[in-house]
């Protein structure tokens, strides 16, 4: 028998569908696949037509599915492309999702999902995700990798904050210095920091700090500031203020 497609396999098709592209690595560590039984999948699935594979530049291969695997996967959206300019920021993001969904057990809206039911063409008019962790939280998730400008930022940190459509922001950014910059900008603003968690992208390296917390630590502490009450999310919130007070002081 030749490649069989199976539910599995749709829903990696759906998944790479909804967040415009994955590297084999990415698709590996979201289904829980050995990397060579995913590599081995998404070679039967090019091979059946329903991904291509792209390298735009030397060491980043990426999986796109196509208008045959969105349709088998039942995805209403139009084949995604590769834009050059975007693609480290698009892979963080999928960084992101995987952890959203793995580790913290959150269903995820990706911006493609939310331009095409806002019917809005910019991306910059949605967030990079949204997360519901259950039936009560909507959260932005917004991936920071280049300095925008001050103006710029304090004011979608005001949007955030301030709109009813959204419990809380998740920023991801580089390192704790970008961590800092965004705490600074929220204070500057004005904003409820009740509704805003900083917190680096997976994998980001950070400042050695006398109160150094693991990343499953910091993972159930964004769990709980998701979940909590106001008083909760204070708390943790001072919780983290000390923790950047303290890195910033060495």
């Amino acid at each position: 028998m030749g490649f069989q497609v199976t539910a599995r396999d749709t829903e990696m098709l759906a998944w790479i569908g909804r967040n415009r592209l994955a590297t084999g690595d990415q698709v590996a560590r979201r289904f829980g696949l050995q990397r060579t039984k995913a590599y081995a999948r998404l070679r039967g699935l090019k091979a059946a037509g329903l991904v291509r594979h792209e390298s735009p530049v030397r060491g980043a291969g990426v999986f796109l599915a196509t208008r045959a695997g969105l349709a088998l996967a039942d995805v209403d959206l139009a084949p995604a492309t590769v834009a050059l300019a975007m693609l480290e920021h698009d892979l963080a993001v999928v960084d992101v999702s995987i952890l959203l969904e793995t580790r913290m057990g959150a269903a995820v809206l990706t911006d493609r999902e939310l331009r095409r039911d806002a019917a809005v063409a910019d991306r910059s008019g949605v967030p990079d995700l949204v997360a519901l962790p259950d039936d009560r939280r909507r959260l932005a998730v917004e991936v920071e990798l280049s300095r925008k400008s001050r103006a710029r930022v304090s004011q979608k940190l005001r949007w955030y904050t301030q709109s009813p459509d959204y419990t809380a922001v998740v920023y991801f950014v580089r390192d704790d210095r970008d961590a800092a910059r965004i705490n600074e900008l929220a204070t500057e603003a004005g904003v409820d920091r009740s509704r805003l968690v900083v917190k680096l992208l997976p994998g980001a390296a950070t400042s050695p700090a006398p109160a150094a917390t693991s990343a499953p630590m910091l993972e159930q502490e964004v769990v709980s500031f998701v979940a909590g009450d106001r008083e909760d999310r204070e708390k943790i919130l001072a919780q983290w203020q000390a923790r950047y007070a303290a890195q910033e002081a060495i």
